[in-house]
């Protein structure tokens, strides 16, 4: 079950970004609209798509959904922090904004400005990290409520056992110690050939 709400997650997120894409393209063309009046919005978004201009965004949908994986938006970020992913997004979307106007070099594009190119890049970055954080802070919200959690057991002795563990308790409230509680450690002693386990309060 828990296997299948990830993959379904992972679902969301990903039509989520081909969402945000389509609808930050669509608002770069309205703002050149009202740059140049002499270009209806309607236009660029017609019903009657020439073949050359429906190729065009079918590999600007393909070619941002690879960039957006291959800088690991899609993987779990439980252990790190919010400066990461959001660095994540606005490298990805940067990528993205050059293949818009690699594209559009190649397709000769008019409507791509520099203007359009801004305001994408810009309208593309602060959606996807505003529903990033929404998204961070629902599911945050289910774990303080018993929700999705995943007890850990730390296995070990040295020095670095209580640092972790103290450094998952140390965030109270927050994503990571409520996903993953710390429950105790497990230790084997050699000398009376015996493991123990003890509770991280003991830390």
């Amino acid at each position: 079950m828990h296997l299948f709400r990830r993959h379904f997650l992972l679902y969301v997120f990903k039509i989520f970004d081909l969402m945000v894409m389509a609808f930050s393209f669509a608002m770069a063309s309205w703002v050149i609209s009202l740059q140049y009046p002499l270009i209806k919005f309607s236009r660029p978004l017609s019903i009657q798509v020439r073949l050359e201009n429906l190729i065009f965004f079918l590999i600007l949908l393909f070619l941002w959904h690879i960039i957006f994986g291959l800088f690991g938006l899609y993987r779990s970020m439980l252990f790190s922090s919010r400066w990461v992913e959001i660095k994540g997004v606005v490298k990805a979307a940067s990528e993205g904004t050059m293949v818009v106007l690699t594209e559009a070099f190649l397709f000769r594009i008019k409507i791509i400005t520099p203007m359009f190119l801004v305001v994408f890049w810009v309208a593309s970055n602060i959606i996807s990290l505003l529903g990033r954080f929404v998204m961070r802070h629902f599911l945050t919200q289910m774990r303080i409520y018993g929700r999705n959690l995943r007890f850990v057991l730390i296995v070990g002795t040295n020095k670095r056992v209580p640092q972790f563990a103290q450094s998952i308790e140390s965030k109270k409230g927050t994503w990571l110690s409520n996903h993953w509680p710390c429950r105790g450690r497990l230790a084997w002693d050699k000398r009376f050939s015996r493991i123990g386990v003890s509770s991280h309060q003991q830390f």
